[in-house]
């Protein structure tokens, strides 16, 4: 029996043949929104979500990151395509928490931080302390707070080993709230 991927038409054209070329097999199922296809795989309806999260030119998929932010659902898995001149990232999202990656694989994680003197840069410290190099950190407003943001950053390592679990324990600690919300290999 092959998997069921769900992925969200109304928004990109594109995302069907990303969806497409990496689940070949599989039932491809086109859901309206964003928030539609990621409940799918929540409520378990389908076993993945394909979903744009990037662009190198215009940013961050705010829509998709707050869904991922809010929910439960975790990276396996990315893939990059070219659209004219931009490049997009795509995350394949499903319930299961995935396992470490290689050490050279990358870990996304989000976090919020209390709105003091040194918070931030706390938290930041906390990552590079143990030897964990990020790629991104970006800020989302948190949609029913303002002036209050979360952050999303991308790391490379991995972060179930000993310095990973330490520096997650030190997040716990000056963090409001801290999630992995992915690995995946180094794309």
């Amino acid at each position: 029996m092959s998997c069921k991927v769900a992925y969200c038409s109304g928004m990109d054209p594109k995302d069907y043949a990303v969806t497409k070329n990496l689940f070949p097999d599989a039932e491809i199922l086109d859901y309206r929104n964003y928030a539609k296809t990621y409940e799918a795989v929540e409520k378990g309806e389908c076993d993945y979500a394909v979903m744009p999260f990037e662009a190198s030119l215009s940013g961050e998929n705010g829509h998709v990151l707050d869904l991922m932010f809010k929910g439960n659902l975790y990276i396996c898995g990315t893939d990059k395509t070219m659209n004219g001149n931009e490049k997009y990232r795509y995350a394949v999202l499903t319930r299961e928490n995935p396992a470490a990656v290689k050490e050279d694989g990358l870990f996304m994680l989000m976090f919020t931080v209390a709105d003091k003197t040194g918070s931030l840069a706390k938290a930041i410290n906390a990552i590079s302390d143990n030897g964990f190099n990020m790629r991104i950190l970006r800020s989302r407003p948190l949609g029913d707070s303002a002036w209050h943001y979360y952050f999303y950053a991308e790391g490379i390592g991995d972060d179930t080993s000993e310095a990973g679990q330490k520096m997650l324990k030190e997040l716990d600690g000056l963090c409001e709230t801290v999630k992995i919300v992915g690995r995946y290999a180094h794309d």
